[in-house]
């Protein structure tokens, strides 16, 4: 015998997959349970009968019982046919994630009553691994309908969906991008009249407080836990120094509203300092906002951990900020006594002889005289803005009306890189060099006969050496270990140190003998141009050109 006089013991022309889906959408329709329970066989059921026809078909899920010539399933369920290969589909389907366990149960009386015991159904839930299904009472009443001749669907299991979770959120009513409000002569706000810095008095009602849910995790018909989602965040997180008070959100004391990185609001305390800072106030040293209602003398120190707010200038002090700079006026001085150092933004009408290290952005309006500036984002100019002479760096590029002068000293703008992360590489190089050399000595210590044949090396080694070598061993595969890390450093660094969208943009006129430079790369401008003009380095021809 052969394929030819095989028996099929289920249709062919079906497909229980198709069937199943159609079942689990119409469950009540008897039809396609008496079309499907022709493919429905319990566990070491014939399905095929026929000598010489175990090479003939294939599946994990079947095998050829030669004592009584048939190939035959080794669990339950439905069988999917496919030429040569057959699938045994299970009558339990999980849908949405494993959350619901369902029991399909075809017509089952034209089946051996041997096969009809609700232990054979445990069986298919217990080789399932569901987990906290139906009582048995159910599943046997599904049975005995089944018996009687009628397809069933019944919802066998049904896990815990999780709960998402939502942070605590407020709604501000005012924005914080640009103008907020401005301060009245009474202490309270005009929203009306909306700036960057917003002063508030403490049990001044700011937004709308939004509770917050916590996420409570989600078990499958399996036991899986289901993560539980996390609502995306619309609003702003509650920082320091707020109230709650039901759905108010209160300033808790006097002070200034702030958005930091995270997204919280929080309110600040400012010190309001209401005339200059000179020897009546002494050098200022805070971790809260200031605000100076006159000028900087020179000589003076202001340092804060917040915001530094000048109404007037800064005349040749020493200014230490943790977060944004906003002067009115400008800041002019000498070189090596007007030292600003701001960790986030800086904004200024001028800026003349100053030395400045700014992590932020810097905007300006008028003018950039003479100076030395450090920025590790952007330069942008409006206004007047023009920048003559000194040394501007700024990672991510520079935006002015116009760039030098026929009268003044030659005008350097350095873009496209970060100063820090580069003087880090050029740390890291050394490093590597360093550890390079030692590995070569420790090489040369061990010898090049053990790296030719290690076993016989070893073999031959006196036990009396055996202690000192495996210490030099260590160390050489320690420096490999060091110099892979060494490696991977300089290449992350590399990568963080490219700033490809930099750009340096000249919208008036760029005067010759003005040079700028994209990294290593040097470019002298030699003839006046006039703007728009827009330097940028061209990295297929590795230099710096312009449009």
């Amino acid at each position: 015998m052969g394929i030819k006089d095989a028996v099929f013991l289920f249709n062919k022309q079906i497909s229980p997959r198709r069937l199943i889906k159609q079942i689990l959408s119409d469950p009540k329709n008897q039809s396609y349970y008496k079309e499907i329970a022709q493919n429905f066989f319990f566990s070491d059921e014939a399905i095929i009968q026929g000598n010489d026809i175990e090479s003939f078909f294939s599946g994990i899920d079947i095998y050829y019982n030669a004592s009584i010539g048939a190939l035959c399933v080794n669990r339950t369920g439905f069988v999917e046919f496919n030429g040569a290969k057959i699938d045994i589909l299970d009558p339990i389907v999980t849908l949405k994630k494993d959350l619901y366990a369902y029991l399909i149960l075809p017509p089952l009386d034209s089946k051996d009553p041997g096969y009809l015991v609700i232990d054979n159904i445990l069986k298919i839930i217990k080789d399932k691994k569901i987990l906290n299904y139906t009582s048995t009472e159910n599943i046997q009443k599904a049975l005995n309908f089944a018996v009687k001749g009628y397809g069933i669907t019944i919802l066998l299991a049904k896990g815990v969906e999780p709960v998402s979770g939502r942070e605590a959120e407020i709604k501000l009513f005012f924005g914080l991008s640009a103008k907020a409000g401005k301060l009245k002569d009474d202490g309270s706000i005009d929203f009306k009249e909306r700036e960057k810095f917003i002063n508030v008095k403490a049990g001044e009602q700011i937004g709308e407080y939004i509770e917050g849910r916590k996420p409570v995790k989600g078990y499958d018909v399996f036991g899986n836990e289901i993560e539980p989602p996390i609502e995306p965040h619309t609003g702003y997180k509650v920082g320091k120094n707020l109230k709650i008070e039901g759905s108010k959100v209160l300033a808790a004391i006097d002070g200034i509203v702030e958005l930091d990185e995270f997204n919280k609001v929080s309110i600040n305390n400012i010190i309001k300092i209401d005339k200059d800072i000179d020897l009546s106030t002494g050098n200022i040293k805070s971790e809260s906002s200031i605000l100076v209602n006159g000028k900087i003398n020179p000589g003076f120190l202001v340092e804060t951990e917040a915001d530094l707010i000048v109404e007037e200038s800064i005349f040749n002090a020493s200014i230490k900020v943790g977060g944004n700079c906003r002067v009115k006026h400008g800041i002019s001085g000498e070189m090596q006594k007007t030292k600003i150092f701001v960790k986030k933004d800086l904004v200024a009408e001028y800026i003349e002889n100053a030395n400045i290290k700014c992590a932020g952005n810097i905007q300006f309006t008028n003018s950039i005289l003479h100076s030395k500036i450090i920025c590790g984002g952007s330069i942008k100019g409006i206004g007047k803005s023009v920048i003559i002479g000194g040394e501007i760096f700024a990672s991510k590029g520079i935006i002015a009306n116009e760039i030098g002068s026929k009268l003044a000293a030659p005008t350097t703008l350095i873009v496209g890189v970060d100063i820090e992360r580069e003087s880090k590489l050029e740390e890291l190089k050394q490093q590597l060099l360093a550890s390079t050399y030692k590995l070569k000595q420790v090489r040369l210590s061990i010898g090049d006969d053990y790296f030719k044949d290690p076993e016989n090396f070893l073999r031959k080694l006196p036990d009396s050496k055996l202690d000192e070598f495996e210490k030099k061993l260590d160390q050489f595969f320690n420096l490999i270990d060091t110099q892979k890390e060494l490696e991977e450093s300089i290449n992350n660094l590399k990568k963080s140190i490219s700033f490809k969208d930099a750009t340096i943009q000249i919208k008036i006129r760029i005067f010759d003998g003005v040079i700028i430079r994209f990294g290593s790369e040097v470019y002298q401008n030699k003839k006046e141009m006039s703007g728009p003009v827009t330097f940028y380095f061209d990295e297929q021809q590795h230099k710096i050109l312009f449009r």
